[in-house]
């Protein structure tokens, strides 16, 4: 059996063996295990060690108990090396008794403090008598628990596994609905990445979006669809598109809608597997295996889709190597031109060399539906595959975002957007020259952005944030961005939150929380620091530098450490938190970093600048 280092009359683990059972018999062995009153945690460490589960949830909303677990979890040996050294006499134990009296929030001497009355206590009640009586008397004495070598053991076999342990510190009537963000959109359930079609469309703003409906990870893609007239209510709609044509059959892959005649026209990539995998018919048994064209859908309302009837194959698979490649040509963003006629960008890559290139295939229709190949544009600089590419003017500049694939600097694998502004001939559909190609959110973790014109007219733009695994406990993975309105500013893109929602951030308070969504201001210097339930903020070499490493679920330091361009000396920082994520616009948008988290803790410690806090008024 294995035993939790803390002592609990009547403990949970001895029902370890029924809960195994039971698991078993569900058949939900790997799964997650959640001890929302944790305790000495006894059922879930075992669980984990003996791998009935892979991950577990210790919840518990008494401090010291959460100090405790978060003690040996971040300060292993600190821990472990006071338990070897620390005194078992009175004077100590009336030491430790006044940390816990004196203490009502986190911190490493109330975790230890909890942990050594837990082990000298009668029955180990925290509150109660030292065993032996403050004499030292009785038949037993306060060292009978407090086996040093054998606890340490314990610890140290805890925290080997302290990547499988999330920590709550949280009210289980509070904890549910604090999971999910609250501006920050995520599928009901399930899956998310891409978003697709996005438009205003008769009254509404239209959000679809790449969605795996059976699971918390990526399969068969399907498009979710929702709407909603501000970016913060939204209404979820049943799904639009799903495979339903022999070319489609294994997945709609992203797309982009227009509205023609008063209808909606959604497109996408078709995507049929050359040979399925009968083990798993939601992947592929290789890259190789894809087989791409693409499609169109039509609606006459936007809110209802005939899979059946109304699909169109559009483009069918390339079959000429030199324009692209059959596997991986896909993403297909439609817009309309001046001259009326219909363009459609579309990311492909193209042999190179020993590898692949990058590239953009730019086609030409007069009614949306018969589509002619025109033109390509290709990069070998910068990644063997683009995705997502969008082509669009703000003011009288061109430019493109694209998410290039294995690029050769971080961020890795595949968490980047770039943008560059074009010299573009809009009738040939001909990029002539283009300028420098920066990140378009210098975070770890933005990926696969679409632009798309509000009802005023502004160049909108949303983007996902990849979540390297759900939130534990949790039924639904992947999150967008809030959105950006996207200005030109000397050629460059100036991004600026969606006004509707900055605007909304207009209480003032005086103390941090990370239970609702807040907006901080500041203006850093050199010496400034910020740290937020362990996500770091300061500056560097006059960059910003992000750290999250104790709050991120990677241990690769390039997923974890970034920094944003050279700031010239400037830092003002505008600062959005929403559950498991941050974005920081950075003086007035020139730049925007966004960062997903995991598992926050309650410390807020702000060193070196005046700032001010603001919450939404509902």
């Amino acid at each position: 059996m294995f035993y939790s280092p803390l002592r609990y009359p009547g403990g949970k683990g001895k029902l370890e063996p029924f809960m195994e059972l039971l698991i078993r018999q569900a058949g939900h062995v790997g799964g997650t295990y959640v001890e929302p009153f944790a305790g000495g945690a006894g059922i879930a460490l075992e669980l984990l060690e003996k791998e009935i589960v892979n991950d577990i949830v210790i919840n518990d909303l008494d401090k010291g108990i959460y100090s405790f677990w978060r003690a040996i979890l971040s300060e292993t040996d600190r821990f472990t090396n006071d338990i070897r050294n620390v005194e078992l006499t009175i004077d100590e134990w009336n030491r430790q008794r006044q940390v816990i009296d004196n203490c009502n929030r986190y911190s490493y001497e109330l975790g230890f403090a909890t942990f050594y009355l837990n082990r000298t206590n009668r029955s180990g009640i925290i509150k109660g008598g030292v065993i032996g009586g403050a004499e030292q008397a009785g038949n037993w004495r306060m060292d009978a628990r407090f086996n040093r070598e054998d606890l340490i053991e314990r610890i140290i076999k805890i925290a080997k596994r302290k990547n499988h342990i999330h920590l709550y510190n949280k009210d289980v009537k509070t904890r549910r609905k604090t999971m999910k963000p609250k501006l920050h959109f995520t599928a009901p359930y399930h899956w998310i990445n891409d978003p697709n079609g996005l438009i205003y469309y008769k009254g509404n703003y239209h959000i679809f979006y790449q969605h795996f409906p059976y699971d918390n990870k990526w399969g068969t893609m399907h498009w979710g669809h929702a709407i909603t007239k501000d970016f913060v209510n939204f209404e979820h709609l049943p799904i639009a598109l799903y495979p339903s044509k022999d070319f489609d059959r294994n997945g709609c892959f992203s797309g982009s809608a227009i509205e023609i005649d008063g209808q909606l026209y959604l497109y996408y990539t078709a995507i049929k597997y050359a040979k399925e995998n009968p083990s798993n018919v939601h992947n592929q048994y290789s890259d190789d295996d894809l087989r791409a064209s693409q499609a169109l859908v039509v609606s006459s309302d936007g809110i209802h889709f005939d899979n059946v009837k109304n699909k169109k194959q559009i483009i069918p698979m390339i079959q000429e190597a030199y324009i692209g490649d059959y596997r991986h040509t896909r993403d297909p963003k439609v817009w309309k031109k001046q001259d009326g006629k219909y363009a459609m960008v579309i990311g492909s890559k193209v042999a190179y060399e020993n590898d692949y290139c990058g590239k953009a295939l730019f086609y030409e229709s007069e009614d949306g539906i018969h589509f002619e190949y025109k033109n390509s544009y290709q990069e070998p600089t910068i990644g063997n595959m683009w995705e997502c590419p969008d082509v669009f003017k703000i003011n009288n500049q061109f430019f493109m975002i694209f998410s290039p694939e294995n690029t050769d600097l971080p961020p890795k694998p595949n968490s980047n957007a770039r943008y560059m502004p074009i010299d573009f001939e809009e009738d040939t559909l001909t990029i002539k020259e283009h300028g420098d190609w920066p990140y378009l959110d210098h975070g770890l973790d933005f990926y696969a952005p679409q632009t798309f014109l509000s009802k005023d007219n502004e160049r909108l733009l949303l983007g996902w944030l990849r979540m390297r695994k759900p939130v534990q406990g949790e039924e639904w993975v992947g999150m967008f961005i809030m959105p950006r309105v996207l200005k030109e500013k000397e050629g460059k893109i100036i991004q600026e939150l969606y006004p509707e929602i900055k605007n909304s951030f207009n209480q003032e308070i005086q103390d941090i929380s990370f239970d609702q969504p807040f907006q901080l201001k500041t203006t850093l210097n050199k010496d400034s620091s910020l740290n937020l339930g362990g996500f770091k903020i300061d500056i560097q070499d006059d960059c910003l530098h992000l750290n999250r490493e104790e709050v991120s679920i990677q241990e690769n330091k390039v997923c974890n450490d970034v920094i944003s361009p050279k700031l010239q000396g400037h830092y003002d920082i505008e600062l959005y938190y929403d559950h498991h994520v941050f974005e920081i616009y950075i003086n007035g948008g020139e730049y925007v970093m966004s960062q997903v988290v995991y598992d926050l803790n309650d410390q807020v410690i702000i060193q070196n600048t005046e700032y001010k806090v603001y919450v939404r008024s509902l």
